[in-house]
């Protein structure tokens, strides 16, 4: 996204491949965060499993998103920024930590 679009616009504004990667994304983000607000899913399992990439994708979209509230007024995927939020502030690892998850390295079964 910012190869092709390197000055961020409001979403709505990309062109249709890159305004639907977004939608597709950022939507089902935000249905993962809907579901950790409302107490459907345990927020440690959505950081467990997606924790790095929904960081990652947050970080790439969050501009596009800004710029999309600031020009139409309105709140476009706020669940997902919260969940982006969640997870800055309970890295995956210490999820993995909490929950006791083991580890075996390669070469240490027999």
């Amino acid at each position: 996204m910012a190869v092709e679009h390197q000055q961020p616009v409001a979403y709505q504004q990309l062109p249709e491949e890159s305004r639907r990667y977004i939608q597709r994304v950022g939507l089902f983000y935000n249905d993962l965060g809907k579901l950790v607000v409302h107490g459907l899913v345990d927020e440690s399992l959505i950081i467990g499993a997606y924790g790095g990439s929904l960081l990652r994708a947050w970080n790439l979209l969050a501009s596009y998103v800004y710029l999309e509230r600031q020009e139409h007024q309105r709140q476009p995927m706020r669940y997902f920024e919260d969940l982006a939020w969640r997870v800055s502030s309970r890295r995956p690892e210490t999820v993995y930590r909490e929950l006791g998850l083991h580890v075996l390295p390669p070469g240490t079964m027999q």
